[in-house]
C-alpha cells in the first residue's frame, strides 16, 4: 500500500511541518493534547485504510503529524525549557563565545547542570573573541518582548532561549582560545574580509556583503536603495548565489569526480557566508539533486523542498520564524512552479524564431519568467514583514541581475587570486568596481524615482495579498490530480503559518515600545509604520537592519545631564498597548498618540 502512494515521504514530512507550523499558533497545553488526539486517529485511520486504501494517505499525513508533535516537545524540553528556568537567578555561569557581534556575544553557556545558547549583552574592547571560555557570575532574563525589536521571534530562530547582561563593572574569567575551531573560523573571516578591503577599496562593504554575507559594513545609503528597488535579496548570501557557484564549477558536470568537487565546495561557501537559512535551503536541495541524478531517479522538486525544510526545522523547529526562511522558500516555491507555466504562456515569441534571436528571446522569457514570479511569490512576506513593496522590483531585477552574477564570480576570481598574487587580484577586482559601480548608479537611479516604494499598512490589503498569491499556486495546479499538489499545499501551511504568527503578535496594539541594547541607553517605538527612536547609539543600527527598518522617521535626542548621559524612566522589552503613552527622559517630556503622533516637549521648546 505505502508503495503506491505517489510521494509517500513528501506526505510524512509535510504532516509533520504541519505540526511545528501548529505549535507556533497554539499556546503549549492545547499542543500537547493534540499528541494523544493524533495517535488515535493515526490508530482509526489505518484500520479504515485496510478497507480504503485511498485514505492511506491520512494515515501517512497522521504519521508525520505525530512525530512533529513529539519533537517539538522534545526539543523544547531539551534545550528550551533547562534554560528558561534558569530566568530571574543570578547564576554562575562557564561559556564558551561562537560568535561575536557589535553589540553582544552568542555564547553556549553552562549553568547549574544545564547546556544552552544564549545572547550575551557586553561591549568589549576586543579583548573577548569567539572561541575563549568566560566564567561570570549574571541574571538571566526572558528576551526583549516579541512585540519589540529584539524579540523572542528573533532568537528563537536561532535556538537562543535566554539573554543576559554583563556589564563593565562585573568580574569576568577569561581563558582564551580554548575552542580553537571557533576562534579559525572567525579569524579566516576577519582575515577575508580585511583582504577583500585591500582589493576593492571604497566598494569593500558592497563585496563583503556579497561575498562574505558580512552586511555589518554594507552603506547605509546603499541598503535602503536596495530595499527600494526590491533588490535586497542580491547582497545578502543566499541560494542564489550558491548556484552561481555550482554554474563555476558547471564545465566539470559529466567528468569523474564532478560529485566530490561541487558538494564539498558548495558546504565550504555555505559555512564560509555564515551558513543562513536560504544558503543551507540550497545545499539541501543541491544535495537531493546530485543523489538522485547519480541514482537515475527523476527529480522531484515537491519532495526537494519539504525534505529540505524538514531538515531545516529538524535542527530547530523555531526557525520557521525567520523572515528569511519565508522569503527563500516562498520564492523558489515561486521559481518551480509558477515561472514553467508562465514560460509556457510566453513561448510563442520565441517559437517562431530561429539560431541566435530564438536563444536570445528565451533567455529573455526566462529571466523575466524568474524574476516575476520569484518577486509575486514573496509578495506576501514583504507586505507582511515590511509593510512596504517594491514597485519597480521586476523592471531591477531584469536590468542589474545579470549584473550581481558577473560582479560575484568576478569577484570570487580576483579573491583567489589575489591570494597567489596580490597584483593580480587587485587587476581582476578593477572591472568588478566598475561593474558594482554601474549597479549602484542605476539602483540609486530607480530608487529615487516617487513611485519605487508602496507602503502597505492595512492587515486586509496584507490578507487580500496572500490570498492572491495563493490563487496563483492553486491555477498552477489546476489541472493536477487532487492528491498531487497535497504536499505542495502543506509546505504553503506552515509558512503563511509563520506569517499569520507575525500578524496576530502585530494586532490589537496601538504601538510598540522597546529599549535596544547598546552602549546609550534608547528605545525604538514604532506607531503604524512610523518609527522613532529615542536616544542614538551606533550600536542600534545593525538592530534596526534587522528589524527591517530602512529609515528612522523621527530621531529623539533628549538633553544630556551634568553625567553626560541620560536615564531612560520604562523598563527594558516594555510593551505599550494604550492609546497614548507619556514618558520623561531627564526634562524631556515625550507623548505618543495611537495615530503616530509625537510630541516632544522640553524647557525649552516643544
Amino acid at each position: 500500500m505505502f508503495m503506491k502512494v505517489r510521494r509517500p515521504l513528501a506526505l510524512v514530512l509535510a504532516g509533520s511541518l504541519c505540526a511545528f507550523s501548529l505549535c507556533l499558533l497554539l499556546p503549549t497545553p492545547p499542543a500537547l493534547l493534540l499528541i494523544p488526539a493524533a495517535i488515535l486517529f493515526l490508530l482509526a485511520s489505518f484500520l479504515i485504510a485496510k478497507h480504503f486504501p485511498r485514505l492511506f494517505l491520512l494515515v501517512l499525513l497522521l504519521v508525520g503529524l505525530l512525530f512533529g508533535f513529539l519533537w517539538r516537545t522534545g526539543y523544547d524540553r531539551l534545550f528550551m525549557k533547562p534554560a528558561v528556568s534558569l530566568v530571574g537567578c543570578r547564576e554562575t555561569v562557564t561559556a564558551t563565545v561562537i560568535e561575536k557581534r557589535s553589540y553582544g556575544l552568542v555564547i553556549r553557556a553552562e549553568a547549574n547542570g544545564h547546556h544552552f545558547k544564549a545572547f550575551c549583552r557586553h561591549y568589549n574592547d576586543g579583548q573577548i573573541l569567539p572561541g575563549d571560555k568566560l566564567t561570570f557570575v549574571t541574571t538571566f532574563s526572558l528576551p526583549t518582548n516579541s512585540g519589540g525589536f529584539d524579540g523572542e521571534r528573533f532568537y528563537s530562530s536561532q535556538g537562543i532561549p535566554v539573554t543576559c547582561l554583563l556589564s563593565e563593572d562585573d568580574e569576568v574569567m577569561i581563558e582564551q582560545n580554548t575552542a580553537p575551531l571557533y576562534r579559525f573560523y572567525y579569524d579566516l573571516r576577519h582575515d577575508a574580509q580585511n583582504f577583500i578591503s585591500r582589493l576593492f577599496g571604497k566598494y569593500d562593504g558592497e563585496m563583503a556583503a556579497l561575498l562574505l554575507g558580512e552586511k555589518s559594513a554594507l552603506p547605509e545609503a546603499t541598503r535602503k536603495n536596495l530595499s527600494v528597488t526590491g533588490l535586497s535579496h542580491t547582497f545578502v548570501v543566499s541560494g542564489m548565489h550558491l548556484s552561481f557557484i555550482v554554474s563555476m564549477l558547471s564545465l566539470l558536470r559529466g567528468r569523474k569526480g564532478y560529485l566530490w568537487v561541487v558538494l564539498p565546495a558548495s558546504l565550504l561557501f555555505a559555512v564560509f557566508s555564515g551558513m543562513g537559512f536560504s544558503v543551507v535551503r540550497a545545499f539541501l536541495m543541491l544535495v537531493y539533486a546530485e543523489i538522485a541524478n547519480v541514482l537515475s531517479l527523476p527529480r522531484d522538486p515537491v519532495t526537494e523542498l519539504v525534505l529540505s525544510l524538514f531538515l531545516i526545522l529538524l535542527y530547530n523547529p523555531y526557525a520557521l520564524l525567520n523572515a528569511g526562511l519565508i522569503f527563500s522558500y516562498l520564492a523558489v516555491m515561486g521559481v518551480f512552479f509558477l515561472a514553467p507555466p508562465l514560460r509556457d504562456f510566453l513561448s510563442p515569441l520565441y517559437r517562431s524564431a530561429k539560431g541566435l534571436l530564438r536563444r536570445v528571446l528565451f533567455s529573455f522569457v526566462s529571466a523575466f519568467s524568474v524574476s516575476l514570479t520569484a518577486g509575486l511569490a514573496t509578495l506576501p512576506a514583504v507586505a507582511f514583514y515590511m509593510r512596504h513593496f517594491s514597485a519597480v522590483f521586476l523592471l531591477t531585477n531584469l536590468l542589474l541581475l545579470w549584473l550581481v552574477e558577473a560582479i560575484f564570480m568576478l569577484g570570487m576570481v580576483a579573491l583567489f587570486a589575489g591570494l597567489l598574487w596580490v597584483p593580480l587580484g587587485k587587476l581582476i577586482a578593477i572591472p568588478v568596481t566598475w561593474l558594482l559601480s554601474l549597479f549602484l548608479r542605476t539602483d540609486a537611479y530607480f530608487a529615487s524615482l516617487s513611485f519605487a516604494d508602496i507602503g502597505v499598512e492595512s492587515p486586509v490589503v496584507c490578507a487580500a495579498i496572500a490570498f492572491a498569491v495563493g490563487l496563483l499556486f492553486v491555477l498552477a495546479f489546476r489541472r493536477k490530480a487532487l492528491f498531487r499538489p497535497l504536499p505542495l499545499a502543506l509546505l504553503i501551511l506552515p509558512l503563511l503559518s509563520a506569517l499569520l504568527f507575525t500578524e496576530i503578535e502585530a494586532s490589537g496594539r496601538s504601538f510598540t515600545l522597546t529599549v535596544l541594547p547598546s552602549k546609550e541607553e534608547c528605545a525604538l517605538l514604532s506607531s503604524h509604520g512610523v518609527h522613532f527612536l529615542i536616544g542614538y547609539d551606533e550600536d542600534v543600527e545593525e538592530l534596526l537592519i534587522r528589524k527591517n527598518i530602512v529609515y528612522i522617521d523621527y530621531l529623539v535626542l533628549p538633553k544630556k545631564g551634568e553625567a553626560d548621559s541620560f536615564v531612560l524612566s520604562f523598563p527594558v522589552g516594555e510593551v505599550l498597548q494604550n492609546e497614548y503613552a507619556s514618558f520623561e527622559i531627564d526634562d524631556t517630556l515625550v507623548t505618543v498618540y495611537s495615530e503616530g503622533n509625537l510630541r516632544v516637549t522640553s524647557e525649552d521648546a516643544t
